[in-house]
């Protein structure tokens, strides 16, 4: 997985775009407060949130793949 600093610098925009989304999927299955929480808390230095932010991101991956039938070509990172 990413080292936590990925996530506080180059990547900061994908993972706001991604995973503060009013239509991310994850909001489904799991707490949209916690998750920008965690988000800030890891922003803002004071966790180290790299694994669950990877873990999310790749659930909205693999969701918008095999569950909403959106072919990886068809959209962007």
């Amino acid at each position: 997985t990413p080292e936590g600093s990925w996530y506080r610098t180059k990547t900061h925009g994908y993972v706001e775009k991604t995973l503060l989304d009013k239509k991310a999927a994850y909001q489904n299955y799991f707490n949209r407060k916690f998750v920008e929480r965690a988000i800030k808390n890891h922003y803002t230095g004071q966790e180290n949130n790299r694994l669950l932010i990877w873990s999310l991101l790749n659930f909205e991956i693999w969701h918008k793949i095999f569950i909403e039938n959106h072919p990886y070509e068809n959209w962007h990172i």
